[in-house]
């Protein structure tokens, strides 16, 4: 732009050779063109001034809206991984739901205890507990006796809570039978 304006001026400031107009004519049509190239820049500087303002005015909204970007993101973030977080709880109630639904189907497939092959605990010590972060029968067995597969001495003590399905849920108060040995 500069170089354009310099030829401009260098053009119009070299005397023509076919020129008709006087010394007097010449100075003036000069002066005259000097006053718009001086008006021109003018211009172009008042231009260049407020594209940078507002250059500089749009990149400090960009980091703004930068700014307000990355705190809705890390929101966004935080609400995901809570809800992820409820969904696995969900999931855990759902797996339990149909854990409870397959018991019932599978009922039928189960072989319920003969009272030949039940222990005899009648007079055996015993202590009474609640079950409680979904254990069954086999974890409690395994808990108390070291063998989940005496959960037929639980299972014989808490005839009356316990149906034939051997599900146990969280709240049931059991008695669990204290033999010095099996």
């Amino acid at each position: 732009m500069r170089k354009t304006l310099f030829f401009l001026l260098l053009f119009l400031t070299i005397p023509q050779a076919d020129s008709t107009l006087g010394k007097e004519s010449y100075l003036e049509k000069e002066e005259e063109l000097k006053v718009k190239l001086v008006h021109i820049l003018d211009n172009l500087k008042k231009f260049k001034h407020e594209k940078n303002s507002k250059i500089k005015t749009l990149s400090q909204e960009l980091n703004l809206l930068k700014k307000e970007f990355s705190l809705y993101k890390r929101t966004k973030e935080k609400k995901i991984k809570e809800m992820s977080q409820e969904l696995k709880i969900i999931r855990k109630k759902l797996v339990k739901r149909e854990d409870s639904n397959s018991g019932k189907i599978a009922l039928q497939s189960i072989k319920t205890v003969k009272p030949s092959f039940m222990p005899k605990i009648n007079n055996l010590p015993w202590v009474e507990i609640v079950v409680e972060d979904g254990l069954n029968i086999y974890q409690l067995a395994l808990k108390y006796y070291g063998d989940e597969k005496k959960y037929k001495y639980i299972y014989a003590a808490n005839q009356q809570t316990i149906q034939n399905n051997y599900k146990i849920t969280d709240g049931m108060s059991l008695k669990i039978p204290m033999p010095d040995s099996f």
